[in-house]
């Protein structure tokens, strides 16, 4: 039955269907890649990089807001904000005395005041580094010192094979705080 309907259509019939079939397999694969890129997440880029460097968090809501701005202003602008270094256009031509003078106050001021902030900035840098060392050194001091605790404590041995009466009162004590023995069972306070 097949071969009938085969040899009754044209060579022109078969090469149309095939051309048909071949059109509608092709637009199937087109919609197929548009679906997957819609369902990727964003676009990646040059602003997505440049965050992304930026930040430990990934994704979250600081991040997507300075995505969002880079992608304003452009990658290239984005994240330069204290770095400019605008100059005013004053032709000098137009100045007094007073004025010239009264801007190199300024300028000589503005300088004091930059150096100065650096020089915060390093001592907060600086404390900040001791913080750190000095609590490393309290947690090794606090661990040295519980190991010597630990080896001062009476062992359970000493404690099960020393009588009451030889003990001392650290020994004693010891002993009774791990549940080992104790030797203050019988004795009355005055």
């Amino acid at each position: 039955m097949e071969n009938q309907l085969l040899s009754e259509l044209t060579d022109l019939e078969i090469a149309q269907i095939i051309a048909e079939e071949i059109s509608s397999v092709l637009e199937k694969k087109k919609k197929k890649k548009k679906k997957k890129k819609k369902k990727s997440s964003g676009k990646k880029d040059a602003c997505y990089y440049k965050v992304k460097s930026r930040y430990k968090v990934w994704p979250s809501a600081y991040a997507s807001g300075a995505l969002v701005k880079c992608r304003k202003v452009g990658a290239k602008n984005w994240g330069t904000g204290g770095k400019k270094n605008e100059e005013l256009e004053i032709n000098e031509e137009d100045l007094t005395d007073s004025e010239e003078t009264d801007l190199k106050k300024i300028k000589k001021q503005l300088s004091k005041s930059a150096k100065k902030h650096a020089r915060q900035a390093k001592q907060a840098t600086d404390i900040a580094k001791a913080s750190a060392k000095s609590s490393e050194l309290h947690t090794k001091q606090v661990q040295k010192l519980k190991g010597m605790i630990d080896e001062a404590a009476a062992s359970r041995s000493y404690c099960e094979n020393t009588p009451c009466d030889e003990m001392g009162f650290t020994q004693k004590a010891s002993c009774k705080s791990q549940g080992i023995k104790d030797c203050y069972k019988g004795k009355k306070k005055k």
